[in-house]
């Protein structure tokens, strides 16, 4: 079995629709990448430079 690298949770819950028109809502996201250092860098820079910019 796999188990995903990270879990992100999401300022607000988000509206899914999945297989056969089925809804349903999330407020995490569970993943797994190929280069999971390089994703978690990559996502820091992201979140550094928002925070520049908004304040």
């Amino acid at each position: 079995m796999l188990y995903p690298q990270m879990i992100i949770e999401l300022k607000t819950p988000t509206d899914a629709t999945l297989i056969y028109g089925i809804e349903k809502v999330y407020s995490n996201v569970a993943i797994r990448v190929d280069e999971p250092e390089k994703f978690y860098r990559s996502l820091n820079e992201q979140f550094t430079k928002s925070e520049l910019t908004s304040n």
